[in-house]
């Protein structure tokens, strides 16, 4: 079915059309069809087997890390500066607060990374989607990424050298992946 409003091709069940989001006739008011009027935003709109996707370029996810990174430490060190607080007359305070801290920027890369990225990929206007249909990567390939970044750092003697190959993977990789997106099984995508 054909959108009257901008043309676009739909499905014949389409409640309202997956380009502009225009009702779509009979469908709409029958109260079926299987699109929404609002944007969806669990999942890409781009068909991950074509070749049309926009791929996240170098310079975006550069400066996504360092947002990240930034805001990550900020809003881990809110909590890991009261436990510290509370804690100052024992001899623990200095080893909660780093535990605190630690914790907290684990859960910001964690959390935010299963929504499809940080506030600095936000700020970037790129996010992250598995690599099979598009959808925010979940819990779990999260988990994957930040493991496979991690691990990448403590490699004896190739520890300070593999996490920069592997950020700089993506120049040469057709799909724009680091070895971490490819661990994960996740592109990192323009919105």
């Amino acid at each position: 079915m054909h959108c009257p409003n901008c043309g676009a091709e739909n499905r014949d069940d389409a409640a309202f059309c997956g380009n502009c989001r225009s009702t779509l006739g009979q469908n709409a008011s029958a109260g079926g069809g299987w699109a929404t009027p609002f944007v969806d935003h669990q999942t890409f709109d781009h068909d991950m087997s074509a070749g049309d996707v926009p791929y996240a370029g170098f310079w975006d996810r550069f400066f996504a890390l360092v947002l990240d990174s930034l805001f990550s430490l900020l809003l881990a060190a809110i909590p890991a500066v009261l436990l510290a607080v509370l804690l100052q007359d024992s001899g623990v305070a200095l080893l909660a607060g780093l535990l605190a801290w630690s914790a907290g920027v684990f859960a910001y890369h964690i959390g935010f990374t299963a929504y499809g990225g940080g506030l600095g990929m936000r700020i970037m206007g790129i996010r992250i989607v598995r690599a099979e249909d598009g959808a925010r990567p979940g819990f779990g390939r999260a988990f994957v990424r930040l493991f496979a970044r991690g691990v990448f750092g403590i490699v004896p003697v190739l520890g300070s050298v593999l996490p920069m190959v592997d950020g700089l993977w993506m120049i040469k990789d057709p799909h724009k992946q680091t070895w971490h997106d490819k661990a994960a099984r996740t592109y990192v995508v323009e919105r």
